[in-house]
């Protein structure tokens, strides 16, 4: 009985290397050039294969990747059913408005810039009627941002509705400075979770970062209450050069606070005019956040969505205060249209060829044999690389030449990039 890759084994080819993907066992095997060509002979005509060519297919089905299959299969052009992408989350910016000035922020928020900006921004209710049209567009999961979203005057009028209008899931993003009592009622009458951001396991190092006196005790006392009145909290800390060299002290304190340290995450670049002065100089906190091998894996559903769809953004909208779509709260200059102007159906119109941009349509991740696997960070890319099609900078791997580049290569080329971005964090949704 003829063989063949099995059904749930995906052969993958990149400029010079392959993989093989095991959706079944969610692993991805590495092929050289070689054994590239012997999968390729395989799967056209086996009897092609040499006896070298024979072993080593030989060695693919010792690893389960073979089968035996009387019918006649088409390998390399079997692909999954599209699967559905629809508006699964969204962030709504309340306000620009805030009463912290971190040293970090994506959006300025809270600099004098954007606390005079003559923008005009959403009315409440502009947004109840955006709120309404994303239920009605089947999506229940909302994050309430800014800014700082209690700067917003009717933030209770606004997260009361999204409550009662059937938001299943509402998070709301805050530096905790101006939660009270009357606040935590309020969330859990509408059963929201909170995030918080922490910079510092002690006043000096988080008020380096926030830029208020005073700050760090309010949002101790925040964390507090919080666990005390059992409110779903995830603390949100990003690293940068301030806080870098304190991670262990920052995960103590937290879990001295009785909330669970869920990691970290790094200031990244985005295109703007803020300089560079917080970014990270750890080495080791650098390459952690760079892929530097083959350590990918996937899932049958996850192939399926990477090969039609965009593996961060889609499904995802961000609202600023003034309107502006955005396909993802960090893609500032993206702006794909304005729920002031038009219907938020309109802009999903708009927002498909971004969610639909998986990385077949990015310079180097085209060719690579991991690309369906991969995951990265657009926003980032487009910064750096200028582009939306931009090759993801944290990735060191050549797929022209089948290597790894070496870290310091890889952050080399990054530095020099780096000379007109402005640091951001991230939301996670």
């Amino acid at each position: 009985m003829p063989k063949t890759l099995k059904e749930k084994c995906k052969f993958v080819k990149g400029a010079k290397n392959a993989a093989i993907y095991d959706l079944a066992n969610k692993k991805v095997y590495v092929l050289n050039s070689v054994g590239k060509s012997f999968v390729e002979d395989f799967v056209i005509d086996p009897t092609r294969l040499n006896p070298q060519g024979v072993e080593y297919i030989e060695k693919l089905e010792n690893l389960g990747l073979i089968e035996e299959n009387d019918s006649i299969r088409n390998i390399e052009n079997e692909q999954p059913t599209c699967p559905d992408c629809h508006l699964h989350y969204v962030w709504l910016e309340l306000t620009q408005h805030c009463n912290l000035r971190c040293v970090h922020c994506y959006g300025q928020f809270g600099s004098p810039i954007n606390e005079s900006s003559n923008t005009k921004a959403m009315t409440t209710e502009d947004w109840k009627r955006v709120i309404r049209e994303i239920k009605e567009a089947g999506c229940t999961a909302i994050q309430l941002i800014g800014g700082e979203p209690l700067c917003f005057s009717n933030f209770k009028e606004i997260l009361t509705y999204a409550h009662a209008i059937g938001m299943e899931r509402i998070d709301i993003f805050t530096n905790g400075t101006l939660i009270n009592e009357s606040f935590l009622q309020l969330v859990k009458e509408t059963r929201a979770s909170v995030r918080v951001s922490l910079y510092g396991h002690d006043a000096h190092t988080h008020e380096s970062v926030t830029g208020v006196k005073g700050s760090f005790q309010k949002t101790v006392t925040a964390l507090k209450l919080l666990k005390e009145q059992d409110v779903p909290t995830t603390v949100a800390v990003i690293i940068m050069k301030a806080n870098q060299s304190y991670i262990e002290e920052i995960k103590t304190f937290i879990e001295s606070l009785g909330h669970v340290f869920s990691g970290y995450d790094t200031i990244r670049q985005v295109a703007g005019k803020v300089n560079n002065d917080n970014c990270i100089t750890d080495a080791e906190i650098l390459e952690s956040r760079y892929h530097t091998s083959a350590n990918f894996f996937t899932s049958e559903e996850q192939y399926a969505h990477n090969l039609h769809w965009n593996n961060c953004w889609s499904g995802k909208l961000a609202i600023t205060d003034s309107g502006d779509l955005l396909p993802c709260i960090f893609a500032r200059d993206t702006v794909i249209g304005n729920v002031s102007k038009e219907s938020l159906s309109e802009g999903l119109d708009k927002a498909l060829p971004y969610w639909s941009m998986t990385l077949d349509q990015v310079d180097g991740c085209k060719d690579c044999e991991y690309r369906y696997a991969c995951y990265n960070c657009r926003p980032l890319a487009m910064s750096i690389g200028g582009a939306v099609d931009s090759k993801e900078p944290r990735c060191c791997y050549d797929p022209y030449e089948g290597i790894w580049r070496d870290i310091e290569e890889c952050t080399k080329e990054l530095g020099a990039a780096l000379k007109t971005i402005v640091n951001f964090t991230t939301i996670m949704g």
